[in-house]
């Protein structure tokens, strides 16, 4: 019998008819309801998950009958249960699929649903692996092995981790900066995919960034005793992150060089009287940095020449002959001298002026004697000395007093830092026929 509506209930009778009539009727029968299986479940979606997906959808007619149920069904995998939403397992990572979904009534299962669009499961990308640092200035490089599982979504970048900075980037290597020279970091790579972050890669090695240091402030330059070096003294740097391993100093022209852990470094091979331009620079693990602000030195060997100059009396005759005796040493410790320069300053009255030479300890005269004033070139090996003997006729008058000035300096190649030394003065002394206090 049809016209009837599917889901209100009705009871029945029978009648029987004949050619006379129809029949009383039956008792009613039992109540009964019409009804058809549920029609399809409509706005399906799917979001996908970790090897599963999330399906949702609204509830369709229920075809006359309390709908029991639901069936979810996305590629070969599905789920049942009472409500949307269904989560449907067992999927493949990576492998995109779509969904449908049916309603069960006590007649039967209905029609399944249009398909959702299509949905890809997936997860986070594994760790990456085998992270390594190389250190560079406040900088570390990270290379590393990207995850061979991608959690079923393309890797779309890393993230590096060392100490507080991070950096992003496409590939191996990432490189993090801002760090601190001389401060020790480990670094971590994560993953990322459009799910989201993988777990940290174990650390890597430790390293410490760090630059070349900065070039030594250079103090002083001086010569070496011998006159054949230069000594130099200098600050230490900045060490750049990474201690100091030694200096390296550095004199031209020629290659003139010397290496050491400690300020001073001596220079040695320098020619005496030669003017050098000197350098220093520091060094690290990380290598040689730049070099110090330069200073000039002109190696001279150091020696203490002295000079006395005295005729003995303090009054002279007039008309009478006077000798002075002036002395020439060298005081040095251990450095000859050579063409030190011996001069005498004489008043212009005297006349006669003559000379003798006599030399101790290997000093050699520069002859048996001579006239004039002294203006002579000597040797003098450490420890000698020359003596002039210098005699003058003073004339009777006019009676002016005497004063003799006797020197002694070094050539370019020598230094005399005792000036005080190299100059003897004697007089003035009185000159006349009779000392005062005598007729």
């Amino acid at each position: 019998m049809g016209g009837l509506v599917n889901g209100t209930p009705v009871t029945c009778t029978v009648a029987a008819v004949n050619a006379i009539g129809e029949s009383a009727a039956s008792a009613p029968s039992a109540p009964v309801t019409p009804a058809t299986v549920p029609a399809a479940p409509g706005s399906v979606t799917a979001s996908r998950g970790n090897a599963q997906v999330s399906v949702t959808f609204g509830t369709p007619d229920n075809g006359g009958l309390a709908i029991l149920g639901y069936v979810a069904r996305c590629g070969s995998a599905s789920q049942s249960g009472p409500v949307s939403p269904l989560v449907v397992t067992g999927l493949d990572n990576g492998t995109p699929v779509s969904c449908t979904v049916a309603a069960i009534n006590a007649v039967g299962e209905g029609a399944a649903s249009a398909a959702s669009a299509s949905v890809t499961p997936a997860t986070v990308p594994d760790a990456p692996t085998s992270a390594v640092a190389t250190r560079g200035n406040a900088q570390v490089s990270v290379a590393f092995i990207p995850p061979t599982v991608d959690g079923g979504s393309a890797v779309t970048g890393y993230t590096a981790t060392c100490g507080s900075a991070s950096q992003n980037g496409p590939t191996s290597p990432i490189v993090v900066t801002g760090l601190t020279n001389g401060t020790p970091v480990s670094c971590r790579i994560t993953a990322h995919n459009a799910v989201g972050d993988s777990a940290a890669s174990a650390p890597s090695n430790t390293v410490t960034p760090a630059a070349l240091p900065a070039a030594p402030p250079l103090t002083s330059a001086v010569s070496t005793a011998s006159g054949t070096g230069a000594v130099l003294s200098f600050s230490a740097p900045n060490d750049g992150g990474s201690a100091i391993t030694g200096y390296d100093a550095s004199c031209t022209p020629g290659t003139h060089t010397a290496s050491g852990t400690l300020s001073p470094l001596t220079v040695g091979g320098l020619t005496a009287g030669s003017t050098y331009t000197c350098t220093v620079s520091a060094r690290n693990d990380v290598g040689t940095g730049n070099a110090s602000n330069p200073l000039t030195v002109t190696p001279r060997i150091q020696a203490d020449l002295s000079i006395s100059n005295d005729n003995g009396v303090h009054f002279i005759r007039g008309g009478s002959r006077a000798d002075w005796l002036i002395e020439v040493s060298n005081l040095s410790g251990g450095n000859g001298v050579t063409g030190a320069r011996v001069q005498t300053t004489l008043p212009a009255q005297l006349t006669g002026v003559t000379w003798t030479c006599s030399a101790q300890g290997g000093a050699n005269c520069p002859a048996a004697g001579g006239s004039g004033a002294l203006d002579v070139s000597v040797d003098l090996p450490a420890g000698a000395r020359l003596s002039f003997l210098l005699g003058a006729t003073v004339p009777p008058t006019p009676e002016q007093p005497v004063q003799t000035t006797a020197t002694v300096s070094v050539s370019g190649t020598f230094n005399d830092p005792q000036t005080a030394n190299n100059t003897a003065v004697d007089g003035p002394d009185n000159v006349g026929l009779f000392r005062a206090g005598f007729e």
